[in-house]
């Protein structure tokens, strides 16, 4: 089916102007041995600390589960935002300095930083 919504379009359109804007990092998230098939992109913004979330490529989850993105800072994951699995962009928490960026599969309602993930870090990318 190559029908194409306006959600589909507008939010395809979002990600084309991050791709374009310079202060934009890309941040490739790859498969942890937990799942080395999952994928996902960060777009990070430096300088605003804007962080989203897009090509979610994970395994499909139950209502009682959620996917949570970590920013690793000071080698200690920070909780950047909980999500359920979607294929647009998704806006997540302001984080102003990571080395790297993880996804970790949680009960619904995520972990806290002080906690840190307790499920299986599905995807993990250096910045």
């Amino acid at each position: 089916d190559l029908t194409i919504t306006k959600a589909n379009y507008l939010a395809a359109n979002q990600e084309v102007g991050l791709l374009r804007n310079p202060a934009i990092k890309s941040i490739e998230l790859k498969g942890t041995p937990d799942s080395p098939t999952s994928s996902a992109v960060v777009y990070w913004n430096k300088d605003k600390s804007e962080v989203y979330l897009s090509a979610l490529h994970l395994p499909a989850i139950t209502a009682e589960q959620q996917y949570q993105l970590w920013a690793i800072i000071d080698g200690k994951p920070v909780d950047a935002g909980i999500f359920d699995i979607n294929s647009n962009l998704l806006k997540l928490k302001d984080i102003t300095n990571a080395s790297a960026f993880a996804i970790s599969l949680e009960a619904r309602g995520g972990s806290t930083t002080q906690a840190g993930p307790k499920g299986k870090v599905y995807v993990m990318g250096g910045v």
